[in-house]
């Protein structure tokens, strides 16, 4: 009986030390690009899973740029606010891999501040790796753990 114990408390340790968040790469990649007219975009944050080339080339237009994500093994993370004169700043603070199909993804918000002399999209950018079976990237606010939005993609 000992040992079916003994066991049994091993199995359940050795799956919660599994059940743990896994910290994931990120690549944070510069914030000028250009967006255009073509998005909708809320009056909020706006998040964006950009998993391939065409859909690159879609959101940002056609470029070589050196720093594009090698989407064969990689995805990028977008955070967007609306055309605007107030500045807002981003960032992508660490993203989280737990067991299930969804990365998480902490994003420092800092929006609507200061007034600019010209009008801009306020946005950051990184690429995380692509991982098996991850479906969705979830986005939240790391000041107060709030949900900002669930984006499921095709991997």
């Amino acid at each position: 009986m000992r040992k079916l114990l003994l066991s049994v408390m091993m199995i359940c340790a050795y799956a919660a030390v599994q059940a743990q968040p896994t910290p994931v790469e990120i690549r944070q990649l510069p914030n000028h690009y250009y967006i255009g007219t073509r998005q909708q975009l809320k009056d909020e944050v706006n998040c964006f899973v950009i998993a391939d080339r065409k859909e690159y080339e879609a959101f940002f237009g056609k470029t070589d740029r050196p720093d594009t994500p090698k989407f064969s093994k990689e995805i990028m993370l977008v955070l967007l606010m609306p055309l605007s004169k107030k500045d807002s700043r981003m960032e992508f603070k660490k993203v989280d891999m737990k067991a299930g199909d969804f990365v998480e993804a902490y994003c420092a918000l800092d929006l609507n501040k200061g007034k600019m002399p010209y009008e801009a999209y306020p946005i950051v950018t990184c690429a995380i790796p692509r991982y098996a079976g991850v479906k969705k990237v979830n986005f939240y606010n790391d000041k107060n753990m709030k949900l900002l939005e669930s984006v499921p993609f095709k991997n």
